[in-house]
């Protein structure tokens, strides 16, 4: 490694970017074998853990990268129900769902035949309630 890769290497270990984005910018200077050098040599000296802590490269990444493969970062999904600011929610679905369980993630409806005519009559209530909340506000 040259004297310029090594201040490059430096500047960017210090730099405040994203991790997969630093581990595509060391890739870059140095190329993939170089990289996993660096990793392999200093893991022989502190351990897996240490050496890829000591760089700054994600777990994943690294491993990723002294198996060969590519590093892609895990889609991470949201929510996405509409809020009452009317920004999206930003939490995260229920295991095998789409919502959150404040958005109706953990919800699964009304079984019996009583229990749906009692949820209709209760959301017609809520309605009419709000209709003739409306009504008074605009007199």
């Amino acid at each position: 490694m040259t004297d310029e890769q090594q201040i490059h290497l430096r500047a960017l270990l210090r730099a405040k970017i994203k991790r997969p984005q630093r581990l595509q910018e060391m890739r870059g200077l140095l190329g993939d074998e170089a990289v996993i050098a660096l990793v392999m040599d200093s893991a022989e000296k502190h351990g897996v853990e240490r050496a890829i802590d000591r760089y700054r490269l994600p777990l994943l990444a690294a491993t990723a990268l002294i198996e060969g493969t590519p590093y892609v970062p895990p889609v991470i999904t949201l929510c996405g129900a509409k809020t009452r600011k009317g920004t999206t929610c930003k939490r995260k679905p229920i295991h095998g769902k789409k919502r959150c369980r404040n958005h109706g993630g953990l919800s699964t409806g009304s079984k019996t035949i009583d229990g749906r005519k009692q949820q209709g009559s209760g959301l017609r209530a809520w309605h009419a309630a709000r209709r003739a909340a409306k009504a008074s506000e605009t007199r």
